[in-house]
Protein backbone atom coordinates (compact mmCIF):
# COMPACT_ATOMS: atom_id res chain seq x y z
CA UNK A 1 0.00 0.00 0.00
CA UNK A 2 3.09 2.35 0.63
CA UNK A 3 2.92 5.21 -1.65
CA UNK A 4 -0.70 4.51 -2.90
CA UNK A 5 -3.33 7.16 -2.00
CA UNK A 6 -6.81 5.59 -0.99
CA UNK A 7 -9.42 6.27 -3.54
CA UNK A 8 -12.98 7.38 -3.09
CA UNK A 9 -13.96 3.93 -4.66
CA UNK A 10 -12.78 2.17 -2.02
CA UNK A 11 -14.94 4.55 0.39
CA UNK A 12 -17.60 3.57 -0.90
CA UNK A 13 -17.16 0.10 -1.12
CA UNK A 14 -16.11 -0.35 2.83
CA UNK A 15 -19.05 1.83 3.33
CA UNK A 16 -21.60 -0.14 1.61
CA UNK A 17 -22.81 2.72 -0.44
CA UNK A 18 -22.29 3.97 -4.72
CA UNK A 19 -19.47 6.29 -5.78
CA UNK A 20 -21.92 9.14 -5.83
CA UNK A 21 -23.36 8.73 -2.89
CA UNK A 22 -20.14 8.67 -0.57
CA UNK A 23 -19.16 12.15 -2.36
CA UNK A 24 -22.03 13.53 -1.59
CA UNK A 25 -22.15 12.31 2.34
CA UNK A 26 -18.41 13.65 2.32
CA UNK A 27 -19.22 16.68 0.84
CA UNK A 28 -21.77 17.40 3.39
CA UNK A 29 -24.70 16.62 1.40
CA UNK A 30 -24.47 19.79 -0.75
CA UNK A 31 -26.36 19.69 -4.16
CA UNK A 32 -29.93 17.67 -5.07
CA UNK A 33 -29.25 14.04 -3.79
CA UNK A 34 -28.96 13.22 0.27
CA UNK A 35 -28.23 10.87 1.90
CA UNK A 36 -29.13 10.18 5.44
CA UNK A 37 -27.32 10.92 8.66
CA UNK A 38 -26.70 7.82 9.56
CA UNK A 39 -24.85 6.71 6.27
CA UNK A 40 -23.18 9.83 6.07
CA UNK A 41 -21.59 9.50 9.57
CA UNK A 42 -20.65 6.01 8.66
CA UNK A 43 -19.07 7.03 5.11
CA UNK A 44 -17.37 9.85 7.05
CA UNK A 45 -15.77 7.48 9.94
CA UNK A 46 -14.71 5.06 7.38
CA UNK A 47 -13.24 7.87 5.06
CA UNK A 48 -11.04 8.92 8.37
CA UNK A 49 -10.04 5.14 9.27
CA UNK A 50 -8.38 5.08 5.72
CA UNK A 51 -6.82 8.71 5.67
CA UNK A 52 -9.02 9.50 2.46
CA UNK A 53 -9.05 13.11 1.15
CA UNK A 54 -10.92 14.10 -1.67
CA UNK A 55 -8.89 15.48 -4.65
CA UNK A 56 -8.97 19.02 -5.79
CA UNK A 57 -9.77 17.47 -9.11
CA UNK A 58 -13.23 15.75 -7.54
CA UNK A 59 -14.19 18.80 -6.22
CA UNK A 60 -13.33 20.49 -9.41
CA UNK A 61 -15.78 18.37 -11.37
CA UNK A 62 -18.20 17.99 -8.46
CA UNK A 63 -18.58 21.83 -7.74
CA UNK A 64 -17.68 23.31 -11.33
CA UNK A 65 -15.08 25.06 -9.77
CA UNK A 66 -11.25 25.00 -8.89
CA UNK A 67 -11.83 26.03 -4.79
CA UNK A 68 -8.15 28.42 -6.25
CA UNK A 69 -7.85 31.85 -5.57
CA UNK A 70 -4.90 33.77 -7.96
CA UNK A 71 -3.19 37.06 -7.19
CA UNK A 72 -0.22 38.83 -8.77
CA UNK A 73 1.20 41.15 -6.42
CA UNK A 74 4.30 44.20 -7.13
CA UNK A 75 7.65 42.67 -6.67
CA UNK A 76 8.93 46.24 -5.30
CA UNK A 77 6.97 47.05 -3.18
CA UNK A 78 7.45 46.37 1.23
CA UNK A 79 5.07 45.82 3.48
CA UNK A 80 2.51 43.55 1.31
CA UNK A 81 3.90 40.23 2.91
CA UNK A 82 1.54 40.68 6.05
CA UNK A 83 -1.18 41.76 3.55
CA UNK A 84 -0.83 38.41 2.02
CA UNK A 85 -0.48 36.78 5.14
CA UNK A 86 -3.37 37.26 6.27
CA UNK A 87 -5.49 37.24 2.71
CA UNK A 88 -4.00 33.35 2.46
CA UNK A 89 -5.62 32.90 6.09
CA UNK A 90 -8.93 34.39 5.22
CA UNK A 91 -8.65 31.75 2.09
CA UNK A 92 -8.31 29.01 3.93
CA UNK A 93 -11.25 29.60 6.18
CA UNK A 94 -12.99 29.61 3.32
CA UNK A 95 -12.06 26.06 1.83
CA UNK A 96 -9.55 27.89 -0.64
CA UNK A 97 -6.00 27.68 -1.46
CA UNK A 98 -4.31 30.74 -3.21
CA UNK A 99 -1.82 31.13 -5.88
CA UNK A 100 0.43 34.27 -5.59
CA UNK A 101 2.63 35.39 -8.37
CA UNK A 102 5.21 37.97 -8.35
CA UNK A 103 5.60 40.93 -11.73
CA UNK A 104 7.21 43.95 -11.39
CA UNK A 105 3.81 46.21 -11.87
CA UNK A 106 4.82 48.36 -14.58
CA UNK A 107 5.45 45.92 -17.16
CA UNK A 108 4.59 43.26 -19.69
CA UNK A 109 5.34 40.25 -17.24
CA UNK A 110 2.16 41.52 -14.61
CA UNK A 111 0.06 41.07 -17.66
CA UNK A 112 1.22 37.76 -18.69
CA UNK A 113 1.44 36.17 -14.74
CA UNK A 114 -2.44 37.68 -14.77
CA UNK A 115 -2.61 35.39 -18.27
CA UNK A 116 -0.95 32.37 -16.07
CA UNK A 117 -3.12 32.55 -13.99
CA UNK A 118 -6.50 32.50 -15.67
CA UNK A 119 -4.90 29.93 -17.72
CA UNK A 120 -5.32 28.02 -14.73
CA UNK A 121 -8.98 28.17 -13.99
CA UNK A 122 -8.69 30.06 -11.30
CA UNK A 123 -11.79 31.00 -9.74
CA UNK A 124 -10.89 34.25 -8.60
CA UNK A 125 -8.62 36.71 -8.65
CA UNK A 126 -7.08 39.91 -6.75
CA UNK A 127 -4.82 42.49 -8.98
CA UNK A 128 -3.33 45.91 -8.25
CA UNK A 129 -4.35 48.51 -11.27
CA UNK A 130 -1.80 50.09 -13.44
CA UNK A 131 -2.37 52.15 -16.96
CA UNK A 132 -0.69 49.81 -18.81
CA UNK A 133 -3.01 46.51 -17.59
CA UNK A 134 -6.05 48.76 -18.05
CA UNK A 135 -4.64 48.79 -22.17
CA UNK A 136 -4.16 45.40 -22.27
CA UNK A 137 -6.39 42.78 -23.63
CA UNK A 138 -6.15 40.90 -20.36
CA UNK A 139 -8.25 43.91 -18.86
CA UNK A 140 -11.12 43.69 -21.61
CA UNK A 141 -11.29 40.13 -20.83
CA UNK A 142 -11.68 40.33 -17.05
CA UNK A 143 -14.19 42.94 -17.83
CA UNK A 144 -16.25 40.43 -19.20
CA UNK A 145 -17.06 39.05 -15.63
CA UNK A 146 -15.70 35.86 -16.42
CA UNK A 147 -13.46 35.67 -13.28
CA UNK A 148 -14.70 37.28 -10.12
CA UNK A 149 -12.11 40.29 -9.58
CA UNK A 150 -11.22 42.70 -6.93
CA UNK A 151 -8.84 45.28 -6.86
CA UNK A 152 -6.90 46.69 -4.06
CA UNK A 153 -4.61 49.36 -3.19
CA UNK A 154 -4.66 50.71 -7.10
CA UNK A 155 -8.84 51.17 -7.32
CA UNK A 156 -9.54 51.61 -11.22
CA UNK A 157 -12.65 53.26 -10.79
CA UNK A 158 -14.29 50.91 -12.91
CA UNK A 159 -16.95 47.80 -13.09
CA UNK A 160 -14.73 46.11 -10.41
CA UNK A 161 -15.29 45.84 -6.40
CA UNK A 162 -11.95 47.35 -5.42
CA UNK A 163 -10.95 47.58 -1.38
CA UNK A 164 -8.24 49.93 -0.18
CA UNK A 165 -7.57 52.37 2.45
CA UNK A 166 -9.50 55.38 2.89
CA UNK A 167 -7.30 58.24 1.31
CA UNK A 168 -9.58 61.26 2.83
CA UNK A 169 -9.40 59.81 6.08
CA UNK A 170 -5.89 59.15 5.91
CA UNK A 171 -4.60 62.67 4.43
CA UNK A 172 -6.73 64.45 7.59
CA UNK A 173 -4.87 62.28 10.31
CA UNK A 174 -1.43 62.85 8.28
CA UNK A 175 -1.76 66.69 8.10
CA UNK A 176 -3.35 66.74 11.70
CA UNK A 177 -0.72 65.17 13.07
CA UNK A 178 1.74 67.75 11.45
CA UNK A 179 -0.72 70.87 12.08
CA UNK A 180 -0.38 69.35 15.50
CA UNK A 181 3.45 69.74 15.30
CA UNK A 182 3.24 73.76 13.95
CA UNK A 183 3.72 73.20 10.14
CA UNK A 184 1.81 74.90 7.74
CA UNK A 185 3.72 74.47 3.88
CA UNK A 186 3.37 70.90 3.42
CA UNK A 187 4.86 69.27 0.55
CA UNK A 188 2.96 66.15 -0.80
CA UNK A 189 5.20 62.77 -2.76
CA UNK A 190 2.84 60.15 -4.48
CA UNK A 191 2.57 58.26 -7.54
CA UNK A 192 3.14 59.07 -10.93
CA UNK A 193 0.22 59.96 -13.07
CA UNK A 194 0.46 58.78 -16.26
CA UNK A 195 1.48 54.71 -14.49
CA UNK A 196 -0.88 54.65 -11.35
CA UNK A 197 -4.92 55.25 -12.41
CA UNK A 198 -5.71 56.49 -9.18
CA UNK A 199 -2.30 58.74 -8.46
CA UNK A 200 -4.29 61.99 -9.95
CA UNK A 201 -7.26 61.04 -7.30
CA UNK A 202 -4.69 60.76 -4.99
CA UNK A 203 -3.68 64.19 -5.16
CA UNK A 204 -7.13 65.72 -5.52
CA UNK A 205 -8.07 64.40 -2.44
CA UNK A 206 -4.70 65.63 -0.54
CA UNK A 207 -5.59 68.99 -2.22
CA UNK A 208 -9.33 68.83 -0.75
CA UNK A 209 -7.81 68.26 2.65
CA UNK A 210 -5.43 71.00 2.32
CA UNK A 211 -8.04 73.12 1.76
CA UNK A 212 -10.05 72.14 4.63
CA UNK A 213 -7.00 72.92 6.89
CA UNK A 214 -6.96 76.20 5.73
CA UNK A 215 -3.67 75.64 4.38
CA UNK A 216 -1.78 77.12 1.50
CA UNK A 217 -2.20 74.97 -1.57
CA UNK A 218 1.80 73.99 -2.64
CA UNK A 219 1.48 72.56 -6.08
CA UNK A 220 4.82 73.52 -6.73
CA UNK A 221 5.81 70.78 -4.57
CA UNK A 222 3.98 67.94 -5.48
CA UNK A 223 6.33 65.07 -6.37
CA UNK A 224 5.18 63.02 -8.78
CA UNK A 225 7.90 60.15 -8.01
CA UNK A 226 7.95 56.36 -8.79
CA UNK A 227 8.89 54.19 -5.85
CA UNK A 228 12.35 53.08 -7.30
CA UNK A 229 12.93 56.83 -8.17
CA UNK A 230 16.46 57.73 -7.50
CA UNK A 231 19.91 59.60 -8.73
CA UNK A 232 19.56 63.13 -10.25
CA UNK A 233 15.41 63.23 -10.87
CA UNK A 234 15.21 62.82 -7.14
CA UNK A 235 18.03 64.95 -6.10
CA UNK A 236 16.81 67.57 -8.41
CA UNK A 237 13.39 67.81 -7.06
CA UNK A 238 14.37 68.06 -3.81
CA UNK A 239 16.84 70.72 -4.41
CA UNK A 240 14.19 72.74 -5.56
CA UNK A 241 12.05 72.31 -3.15
CA UNK A 242 14.46 73.21 -0.27
CA UNK A 243 16.04 75.82 -2.60
CA UNK A 244 12.78 77.80 -2.83
CA UNK A 245 12.14 81.28 -1.37
CA UNK A 246 9.50 79.98 1.20
CA UNK A 247 10.72 76.05 1.20
CA UNK A 248 7.71 73.31 3.05
CA UNK A 249 9.05 72.59 6.79
CA UNK A 250 7.30 68.67 6.37
CA UNK A 251 6.20 66.76 4.19
CA UNK A 252 3.69 63.29 3.54
CA UNK A 253 5.02 60.54 1.72
CA UNK A 254 2.91 57.62 -0.12
CA UNK A 255 4.84 54.24 0.33
CA UNK A 256 7.54 53.23 2.34
CA UNK A 257 10.20 53.02 -0.65
CA UNK A 258 9.50 56.18 -1.72
CA UNK A 259 9.60 57.39 2.14
CA UNK A 260 13.36 56.06 2.41
CA UNK A 261 14.78 57.29 -0.83
CA UNK A 262 13.61 60.92 0.32
CA UNK A 263 14.98 60.55 3.85
CA UNK A 264 18.28 59.77 2.34
CA UNK A 265 18.32 62.52 -0.42
CA UNK A 266 17.21 65.37 2.28
CA UNK A 267 19.51 64.61 4.48
CA UNK A 268 22.11 63.95 1.76
CA UNK A 269 21.48 67.98 2.08
CA UNK A 270 22.38 68.52 5.44
CA UNK A 271 18.92 69.06 6.86
CA UNK A 272 18.34 66.67 10.21
CA UNK A 273 14.84 64.94 10.02
CA UNK A 274 13.16 65.39 12.29
CA UNK A 275 14.98 68.63 13.76
CA UNK A 276 15.25 70.47 10.29
CA UNK A 277 12.32 68.58 8.30
CA UNK A 278 9.51 66.55 8.91
CA UNK A 279 7.55 63.13 7.39
CA UNK A 280 4.90 61.16 7.68
CA UNK A 281 4.36 58.15 5.69
CA UNK A 282 1.03 56.58 4.34
CA UNK A 283 2.06 53.28 3.79
CA UNK A 284 1.57 48.93 4.59
CA UNK A 285 4.75 49.08 5.93
CA UNK A 286 5.12 48.47 10.06
CA UNK A 287 8.07 50.37 11.81
CA UNK A 288 7.77 48.14 14.94
CA UNK A 289 11.10 46.82 14.05
CA UNK A 290 12.63 48.63 11.80
CA UNK A 291 16.02 50.93 12.65
CA UNK A 292 14.23 54.05 11.25
CA UNK A 293 11.07 54.81 13.12
CA UNK A 294 8.44 56.69 10.78
CA UNK A 295 5.65 58.46 11.55
CA UNK A 296 3.14 56.74 8.98
CA UNK A 297 -0.42 56.13 9.33
CA UNK A 298 -0.56 52.79 8.08
CA UNK A 299 -3.13 51.15 5.98
CA UNK A 300 -5.85 48.34 7.72
CA UNK A 301 -3.86 45.74 6.54
CA UNK A 302 -6.16 42.99 8.57
CA UNK A 303 -9.30 44.75 7.55
CA UNK A 304 -8.26 44.66 3.67
CA UNK A 305 -6.86 40.96 3.53
CA UNK A 306 -10.22 39.69 4.93
CA UNK A 307 -12.92 41.99 3.39
CA UNK A 308 -10.86 41.28 -0.11
CA UNK A 309 -10.83 37.59 0.37
CA UNK A 310 -14.69 37.89 1.05
CA UNK A 311 -15.92 40.18 -1.43
CA UNK A 312 -14.30 37.93 -3.90
CA UNK A 313 -16.01 34.69 -2.33
CA UNK A 314 -19.04 36.61 -2.56
CA UNK A 315 -18.62 36.93 -6.00
CA UNK A 316 -17.65 33.79 -6.55
CA UNK A 317 -20.50 32.40 -4.54
CA UNK A 318 -22.60 34.33 -7.00
CA UNK A 319 -24.26 36.49 -3.95
CA UNK A 320 -23.31 39.71 -5.85
CA UNK A 321 -24.21 38.47 -9.29
CA UNK A 322 -25.42 41.28 -11.59
CA UNK A 323 -25.14 44.10 -8.89
CA UNK A 324 -23.16 47.39 -8.91
CA UNK A 325 -18.83 47.38 -8.37
CA UNK A 326 -18.76 47.74 -4.58
CA UNK A 327 -15.99 49.95 -2.77
CA UNK A 328 -15.11 49.13 0.23
CA UNK A 329 -12.43 52.22 2.03
CA UNK A 330 -11.11 51.36 5.27
CA UNK A 331 -9.15 53.97 7.52
CA UNK A 332 -5.55 54.28 8.61
CA UNK A 333 -4.01 54.49 11.93
CA UNK A 334 -1.76 57.07 13.02
CA UNK A 335 1.37 55.64 14.31
CA UNK A 336 4.08 58.22 15.94
CA UNK A 337 7.24 57.41 15.20
CA UNK A 338 10.87 59.36 15.08
CA UNK A 339 10.17 62.11 12.09
CA UNK A 340 8.00 64.38 13.21
CA UNK A 341 8.90 67.15 15.59
CA UNK A 342 7.95 70.75 15.95
CA UNK A 343 8.13 72.75 13.38
CA UNK A 344 11.91 74.39 12.92
CA UNK A 345 13.59 77.00 11.15
CA UNK A 346 14.83 75.13 7.59
CA UNK A 347 18.35 76.43 6.33
CA UNK A 348 17.74 79.64 8.28
CA UNK A 349 14.18 80.53 6.63
CA UNK A 350 11.11 80.07 8.18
Amino acid sequence: MAGRRVTLNEVARLSGVSVPLASVALSGNRGTTRVSEDTARRVREIAGSLHYRPTMAVRTIRDGRSYTLGAVTPTTNYGYSELWGGMMAATSDHGYQMMVALAKLHSEAYEEQVDQLLKRDVDGIILFSTAELQRSPIYQELRSRQRAVVFVENDPHDDFDFVGMDEVASYRLALKHLIAHGHERIAFAYEQEGAVPQAHQRRLDFEEVVDDFGLPVLPRFYFQLPSSAGGEQLESAVSKMLDSANPPTAMVVRGHRRAIRLHEVIQKRGLQIPRDFSMINLTMHSYEESRLQFDSVRHAVEGIAKTTINTLISRIDGESDGGAAKRYLLPGTLVPGETVAKRAQVSGRK
